[in-house]
């Protein structure tokens, strides 16, 4: 594991020990983006949050001003710390939108220069900077139900799902209606072998372009892991017989 993976996944674990359990039974290439987005929501909250006080509010919004121009360095591939160096590493397979971590650090802001609100449209603003940005987000990293659809445009369960949501949710039927489509490129992939039992795969989806249609999937293990050795034993196995019968008939006796 990298050390921005492990600092985001330790970030987690502290901070967030009301859904982190959560976090742990997410496949592999879900968890890492959970872990990147957590950390990077984390630190404009903690700049205002644990600031002790006789921190100026000044310096605050100069950490806050800094952490917004480190999140657009890192959408402009310069990240600069660990947190946004795991983020980087998410983003091809996980759009997360730019816009929804500016607008949080702005949510952030908010709470320097407000304690209470004079107007309701004023509380929707804060609500939509510190709420909405989040689901956003969410949506970028398990925004697969369009896709899905689209694939099975007569399944009668999903279809009831669909429009289950949409009575009850103005902001799903609102999302729904956007059609925006989120797939997996990366992931991981878990296969219980007869042989050797379990074994965690990652995988990239490669398009051909010379064939319209079809798709490559490529599994590789993580370096060191169990999986790792495993496929190392599968394939010593398999190589056996085929050595055995380059062997000249004088060595085999």
């Amino acid at each position: 594991m990298s050390d921005s993976r492990a600092h985001v996944r330790r970030l987690a674990h502290r901070r967030g020990a009301n859904f982190s359990l959560g976090f742990r039974l997410l496949p592999a290439a879900k968890r890492r983006a959970v872990y990147a987005a957590y950390a990077a929501c984390r630190v404009p909250d903690d700049i205002v949050d644990e600031a002790g006080p006789d921190v100026a509010p000044a310096e605050l919004h100069r950490r806050l001003d800094a952490w917004r121009e480190e999140i657009e360095g890192t959408y402009a591939r310069r990240p600069g710390t660990p947190a946004t160096v795991a983020l980087a590493e998410v983003l091809p397979s996980f759009p997360i939108p730019m816009d929804a971590l500016l607008g949080l650090v702005e949510g952030c802001r908010m709470d320097l220069e407000h304690s209470r609100y004079r107007t309701f449209a004023e509380l929707e603003r804060y609500c939509e900077l510190v709420a909405v940005t989040i689901s956003d987000i969410s949506l970028a990293i398990f925004g697969v139900l369009r896709a899905e659809a689209g694939r099975n445009p007569f399944d009668k369960a999903l279809s009831a799902l669909v429009g289950e949501l949409s009575t009850r949710s103005e902001d799903f039927r609102t999302r729904w209606a956007a059609h925006n489509v989120h797939l997996h490129r990366t992931g991981t992939k878990l296969i219980n072998h007869p042989v050797v039992g379990r074994l965690e795969l990652m995988y990239d989806t490669l398009q051909l372009t010379a064939d319209t249609g079809l798709t490559m999937l490529v599994y590789t293990a993580e370096p060191g892991s169990s999986t790792a050795d495993a496929l190392t034993l599968l394939a010593s196995w398999a190589a056996t017989p085929e050595q055995s019968d380059l062997t000249p008939a004088t060595e085999r006796r």
